[in-house]
């Protein structure tokens, strides 16, 4: 039911949403699918969202990956924390929290890569010699 909820909420800010019924299903669909982020309640049938956390981080350590849990317990969040998971969300969950902590992270990706884009572009300028050049401008 939260899941539908959140994907449907999601879906209206413009993210594709794919839903798992637990976390085998879930881990299938990351294999055969190249997912920005994934979000992940920690009780779910088969395989917990930690067992799934680690299996994802496993397999590509810079997955970004949120945790919704309506169990909050210190020693879960801290864990989930320590295998890389980008947030933690307790239960009932507040929609606006959860695309909040979906746009974070994901536009902070964004912002690196055309960061790390525009030093490439910047270091191949001055290789071709045109430190003595005035200026170099990116728009």
């Amino acid at each position: 039911m939260v899941c539908s909820v959140v994907a449907q909420r999601l879906a209206k800010e413009g993210y594709a949403c794919v839903t798992a019924n637990n976390g085998a299903e879930a881990l299938g669909h990351f294999y055969k699918n190249n997912f920005s982020l994934i979000i992940s309640d920690i009780q779910m049938p088969q395989m917990t969202g930690l067992e799934l956390l680690r299996n994802v981080k496993t397999a590509r350590p810079n997955m970004m990956f949120i945790i919704m849990t309506a169990y909050p317990e210190i020693e879960m969040a801290v864990e989930a924390i320590r295998l890389g998971a980008t947030d933690f969300i307790i239960k009932p969950v507040d929609l606006e929290l959860v695309v909040f902590s979906v746009k974070k992270p994901l536009n902070r990706r964004k912002w690196r890569r055309r960061s790390n884009l525009i030093i490439k572009i910047w270091r191949n300028w001055w290789k071709k010699g045109h430190q003595n050049s005035t200026s170099l401008c990116l728009f």
